[in-house]
């Protein structure tokens, strides 16, 4: 049920009982009190009660509709269309094989690129240690300018 087990109709709970039969009552009198016959309001009643049967029934179909909705297939963009399901699905199986190539090329290339970061950095330490100390700090200045 969409509700739950309270259906907001009359005679759901005992509670919703006692104030339908105090609005009866309350409409009996209010009736009395305008002239109408007992027989109107009882008419008046029957429509009331015609009326909330009608709700439920139309309840009752909107919560067939919102089950199947639910159980449904996923929804589309368009439901007719010159593109099969088979052939969307293998434009998109390209779709996701060319992305994936392209995310493969920019990490490889990361990669290589931090690779030959720390190669530089190796060649600047081998460098500084193959002359004299106080010929380092330029050796490694010249290392620096060259990346």
């Amino acid at each position: 049920r969409i509700f739950g087990s309270f259906h907001f109709l009359p005679f759901a709970c005992e509670v919703c009982t006692a104030m339908w039969s105090l609005s009866l009552v309350a409409l009996f009198s209010v009736g009395v009190a305008n002239g109408q016959g007992v027989t109107e309001l009882k008419a008046h009643i029957q429509s009331l009660r015609n009326q909330i049967i009608e709700q439920r029934e139309l309840i009752k179909v909107q919560e067939d509709r919102l089950v199947e909705a639910e159980t449904a297939e996923a929804r589309r963009l368009q439901l007719n269309s010159y593109v099969t399901v088979a052939d969307a699905n293998v434009e998109f199986g390209k779709l996701d094989t060319a992305s994936l190539g392209g995310a493969l090329d920019s990490f490889w290339l990361c990669l290589c690129g931090s690779l030959v970061m720390f190669m530089h950095a190796g060649f600047a330490m081998l460098e500084t240690g193959s002359c004299r100390a106080k010929n380092a700090s330029n050796v490694l200045m010249k290392n620096l300018v060259n990346v």
